[in-house]
């Protein structure tokens, strides 16, 4: 994953809602997600975490093939 993504975690709580940061993308319903942008930190994509989950834990199929669709070629 680090070969082709810069991996950057943003917490989102009541104490701390990042406003600043996440106010420059998409307005999400819920956490988490993720985050897809370019080199250039243009926003490309978002995907909630709950898709890629299977029984209430994360399903390395599915995240594996997000990743493969979102790296860089």
């Amino acid at each position: 994953m680090n070969k082709h993504f810069v991996v950057l975690k943003v917490n989102y709580s009541k104490e701390n809602k990042n406003e600043k940061f996440l106010s420059r993308y998409l307005k999400i319903q819920g956490y988490p997600h993720f985050f897809v942008l370019d080199s250039k930190r243009k926003f490309l994509y978002f995907q909630d975490n709950a898709a890629l989950k299977k029984d209430c834990d994360h399903n390395s199929d599915e995240i594996l093939s997000f990743l493969k669709e979102w790296a860089a070629k």
